[in-house]
């Protein structure tokens, strides 16, 4: 009788035990769910939905989406809530923003450099920011390009 009555309330300890930590992990999937069905809306409504892009969970529980879009490479980053943070779409040289190149040659001496990549930031209420990479036959230079300035970041000379 007491092995009945000890199996039976060891079961009904294990019920209870996994039905709340059951409770939980679904309350937490549907919060995520929630978040990342907003991420994907907003990486939609930024970028078109031209594409199916990656997900990936980041190290503090935001949600990183990854694509491309013709032959660049675009990255969102959006925090816990599915809330945007910042993207940055990556240009290869045979891909790069004309008017970006035209603003960098008006504000910056380009001659013996060419461009060999540039990236695109962008963030919730800040103007766009370029990151332009130029290489020499002596050096690498790295430009931030915004609104219509030109600002080195990055000189380093080749030995």
């Amino acid at each position: 009788m007491k092995k009945k009555i000890l199996s039976i309330a060891a079961g009904l300890l294990l019920t209870a035990i996994s039905s709340t930590s059951f409770a939980q992990t679904v309350q937490v999937n549907e919060t995520s769910t929630k978040s990342s069905e907003k991420a994907f809306n907003a990486f939609d409504e930024q970028f078109g939905n031209s594409m199916t892009p990656a997900s990936y969970i980041s190290g503090n529980g935001g949600i990183i989406l990854k694509g491309e879009i013709g032959n660049r490479e675009v990255t969102s980053v959006f925090n816990k809530k599915g809330n945007w943070v910042y993207s940055i779409t990556r240009y290869p040289s045979t891909s790069l923003e004309k008017n970006v190149i035209d603003i960098v040659q008006r504000g910056y001496d380009t001659r013996g450099y060419y461009i060999t990549s540039m990236e695109k930031v962008d963030q919730p209420g800040l103007e766009t920011v370029f990151i332009v990479h130029l290489k020499g036959n002596d050096s690498y230079k790295t430009l931030r390009v915004v609104a219509n300035d030109v600002e080195v970041v990055e000189d380093f000379e080749i030995a």
